[in-house]
């Protein structure tokens, strides 16, 4: 069976260690929520070594199936899943900076052939009075589906699989640099990985696909602290998964999932003048999920964080994103919340900074979106950025960096790759300049003069 994979990247978080920082408000939680009963056992966290004094910042992704049937986008079921930057290489000379990576990508749909071109945006920073390590946080788990499968619209019992995973992990940082001894800290995401595939399929039938019917999708770094030479840091991760309000239009609803699912995360370390970091609020919005593109549903908007007065640089990066689907009409079948998909968009891209007074100005956009032959869904989305400023002697900048403007991350700071799979309705990897393969890298390379 083929073993789907989800890629989720960390979120920034700041640590100062002489101010406490203000709490972050966490996404709101659904009472009924259900564990999965098998304990996960997180794999250990392991050392990264410092890449230099520079690293790549993740700032979201969009997905979107392109193939039409009839003039008509197709919804699929979602699959394996992978927005992440990863190989980073950076080269430091009197002059130029020279900072080398590879995005990663996946987009698998359920059993249906279509095609896409997944896109990751990015911005980078570098400074010599900084240091930067990575690593990722790992949830391995199998869910479990409960309520009615038989008669759920008369019994109210809805079959469905929630499952809601929290790590309080470890960092340890690298010595070398002074790294757990900076004065502030930040941990942002750079990046998501979730493979998944059927473990059971619905009792007496067999495993239907590997792609599952979403309606809550959820991922968090948040409130660090450093001890010593370590940070502390809460990782969060919900995956709900349910039938269509049509039932997947006849297809079962597999019993059992597998998932294994990696957050990527970045640090930046600092100490005061050199570095610093704050929260953005966790911005909620509610919308629906029904449209002729995404653009329809798509919701924007512009927002201001204001840090500390006086740092040379700044840029943005996420610390959590997510969507959950709520129960929309009152027919009896629309308590099954699951719903096919066509695209997914969660990003952030910084706009303009104030060196003198430490604001910075930045845009959002976030969807999820099903075609008009989808059921209609009433859809809350959340999104959390963090606001990283650098120094004196630091410099910002993205893959069209303009000298004399090194503080504006440009619109098209962007990688896209390619996911392509053949099937009844699509045929056509090759007419589409694609290999049939759901999972694609593409080399980014950044040359900015210092």
């Amino acid at each position: 069976m083929h073993l789907s994979r989800v890629v989720l990247l960390a979120g920034l978080v700041a640590i100062p260690t002489t101010a406490t920082a203000a709490p972050l408000t966490r996404a709101p939680k659904r009472k009924t929520v259900t564990r999965a009963p098998k304990t996960v056992q997180a794999a250990p966290i392991q050392r990264v070594p410092t890449k230099n004094r520079a690293g790549f910042t993740w700032q979201g992704f969009r997905v979107e199936w392109l193939a039409k049937v009839v003039g008509f986008r197709m919804p699929h079921r979602f699959g394996s899943f992978d927005s992440r930057i990863v190989a980073q290489q950076h080269k430091v000379s009197n002059s130029t900076w020279m900072a080398t990576a590879n995005a990663k990508f996946e987009f698998t749909p359920g059993v249906d052939g279509d095609y896409a071109k997944p896109l990751l945006r990015y911005s980078l920073a570098h400074s010599s009075k900084i240091a930067v390590t990575r690593g990722k946080v790992n949830f391995s788990f199998t869910d479990d589906v409960t309520g009615d499968y038989d008669k759920p619209e008369k019994s109210g019992n809805f079959p469905k699989a929630e499952t809601s995973r929290h790590k309080r992990a470890s960092i340890t940082l690298d010595a070398t640099q002074s790294f757990g001894r900076y004065d502030n800290y930040a941990v942002v995401l750079r990046g998501v990985t979730i493979d998944m595939e059927c473990a059971a399929g619905q009792p007496g039938k067999a495993c239907n696909s590997d792609g599952l019917w979403p309606h809550r999708l959820y991922v968090s770094i948040d409130d660090c602290s450093r001890s010593g030479g370590k940070l502390q840091c809460d990782f969060d991760l919900d995956i709900f998964r349910s039938w269509t309000p049509d039932k997947g239009g006849g297809k079962p609803l597999n019993d059992q999932m597998a998932f294994d699912v990696d957050i990527h995360y970045t640090v930046f370390g600092g100490n005061d003048g050199n570095f610093h970091a704050g929260n953005t609020n966790l911005i909620t919005r509610t919308g629906s999920i029904q449209g002729t593109s995404m653009d329809k549903v798509r919701k924007t908007g512009n927002r201001t964080i204001t840090g500390q007065a006086g740092y040379a640089n700044a840029t943005m990066g996420l610390t959590a994103f997510g969507f959950e689907l709520t129960k929309t009409g009152n027919a009896k079948n629309r308590g099954h919340l699951g719903r096919y998909l066509s695209g997914l968009d969660f990003r952030i891209s910084d706009r303009t900074y104030n060196k003198s007074t430490g604001a910075m100005d930045w845009s959002y956009a976030v969807a999820f979106w099903a075609p008009t032959t989808v059921k209609q869904s009433d859809v809350t989305y959340y999104l959390r950025g963090k606001l990283l400023q650098f120094g004196d002697g630091s410099t910002v900048t993205s893959s069209t960096a303009v000298p004399g403007a090194p503080n504006t991350i440009w619109a098209d700071h962007t990688a896209t790759g390619t996911a392509c799979m053949e099937g009844d309705f699509f045929k056509k990897c090759a007419n589409k300049g694609m290999p049939e393969d759901t999972k694609s890298t593409k080399a980014i390379r950044v040359v900015t003069p210092l």
